[in-house]
């Protein structure tokens, strides 16, 4: 009877030490907290009634001395180094997408001010070139000029001043004939 009340209360020690154990095995590895309902299940990995608990410590023991004997052979420094640059290789990716980001930001940016700066230009051209062309009049009554942009090209590249003076448009009038200008200045002149 005593014996049997020695091995109830190893029992009870045993049982108290592998529920410490767990306990502890749980704060070290969390995913044991998710998987635990798998544990014992038939078709799970966690089914253990096909395994040789003796086995598989032995299994265990030697994997870990092989684990640790590795260990030392392992540089800490290079380890350090490698954790170090594969950080900075995460940082470096996450740099290179907010710059690619930005740049498309900027690109669009571009576009639409220069949509923006046409827009503008037309509309100031329009209004200085009929202003000019009043200001001309009222200093050379009976003359004509604007501002165009050169031939083949648009007003973003620049502006010429083209004119034509009294006499051309009285020639003009009277004879559909010029009055030995160049051909050049003919295509100028508005119809």
């Amino acid at each position: 009877m005593q014996d049997l009340a020695h091995q109830i209360e190893r029992f009870h020690k045993e049982q108290q030490g592998a529920t410490q154990k767990l306990t502890n095995m749980e704060k070290e590895h969390e995913w044991i907290a998710t998987e635990k309902d798998n544990f014992g299940r038939t078709g799970t990995p966690y089914d253990f009634n096909g395994q040789n608990i003796t086995e598989n410590k032995s299994t265990l023991r030697n994997l870990t001395e092989r684990s640790q004997g590795m260990k030392k052979k392992i540089n800490p420094k290079v380890m350090n180094m490698i954790d170090s640059v594969e950080k900075k290789e995460v940082s470096l990716k996450n740099m290179m997408k907010t710059v690619i980001r930005d740049k498309k930001k900027i690109e669009e940016t571009i576009v639409s001010l220069d949509e923006y700066k046409k827009k503008a230009l037309q509309e100031t051209w329009e209004k200085v070139n009929g202003d000019f062309g009043q200001i001309f009049a009222e200093l050379l009554p009976g003359s004509f000029c604007r501002l165009d942009a050169p031939e083949g090209k648009t007003i973003n590249d620049g502006l010429e001043v083209k004119v034509i003076p009294f006499y051309y448009l009285l020639a003009i009038l009277h004879s559909h004939k010029p009055l030995g200008l160049p051909r050049q200045s003919m295509e100028t002149i508005p119809h």
